[in-house]
């Protein structure tokens, strides 16, 4: 479902104050797939206070539209931290049956956005076989804004389409994050941690994304330890039983 409200985070006039006051944007696609193909998916956005005062100042709560696109659409879920150094971090978070679905549920996000809104472009496709094994592919990217927003007289104020991309490489630091089923056995990510790669996502350009991963190991399995502590507990029963006969 294709979002009648697009994505535009603090949209084209709030980002350029932001990004000529120096603030800090983080950005993040999350991925956590299980071995059944199932998992979660999550757009995070992270505001240090230094933003938060700015957009204050202005005027802007850049909050607003991201609630009202998670009442829009089905499945979604919005949550909102605030940590220790004052920062709110506003998460939107779905589950999904399908690794299919991860790729197209990104699309939505950006989808509807004019050519020249800032934008997080996440376009990718995730499938996993029935051992578990698991596959990514595809390309990442920001578009920054074209314009500042404002025009006298159809001129154009504020900085040029090459500045603004210049400034959002400074500020805003979007990224991939998939958390794969099983060992990652190959990948071009910038950090492996485990099971899960990180892409950084370049301002202005795609860079393509790929990683692969082996079925799980047989004591990774959910169903392993299922029949484990099943296991026990009969055990636990049987002796308990056998102490109460003695």
């Amino acid at each position: 479902m294709i979002p009648r409200r697009p994505l535009r985070l603090l949209g084209a006039l709030g980002l350029t104050a932001v990004l000529l006051a120096g603030c800090r944007l983080d950005l993040a696609a999350v991925a956590d797939l299980e071995t059944d193909g199932s998992g979660t998916l999550a757009l995070t956005i992270r505001l240090d206070d230094a933003l938060l005062t700015e957009l204050d100042g202005l005027a802007i709560d850049p909050t607003l539209e991201v609630t009202a696109l998670a009442r829009e659409l089905d499945g979604w879920e919005l949550e909102r931290t605030v940590d220790e150094q004052a920062a709110i971090t506003v998460t939107l978070s779905r589950t999904f049956d399908d690794p299919a679905e991860v790729g197209d549920a990104f699309r939505a996000l950006a989808g509807g956005l004019a050519p020249e809104d800032p934008a997080l472009l996440v376009d990718v496709d995730l499938a996993v076989d029935d051992q578990g094994g698991a596959r990514l592919a595809g390309e990442v990217g920001f578009r920054p804004p074209a314009t500042g927003g404002a025009q006298i007289d159809g001129e154009v104020l504020g900085p040029d389409a090459a500045e603004l991309a210049a400034l959002t490489a400074d500020v805003v630091r979007p990224q991939l994050t998939v958390t794969l089923p099983g060992p990652v056995e190959d990948h071009d990510a910038d950090r492996l941690e485990g099971r899960t790669v990180s892409w950084a996502v370049p301002i202005g350009e795609t860079r393509t994304v790929a990683a692969t991963s082996m079925p799980p190991g047989i004591h990774e399995q959910p169903w392993v330890w299922a029949t484990v502590v099943g296991v026990l507990l009969v055990l636990g029963v049987t002796w308990l039983a056998l102490r109460r006969r003695r």
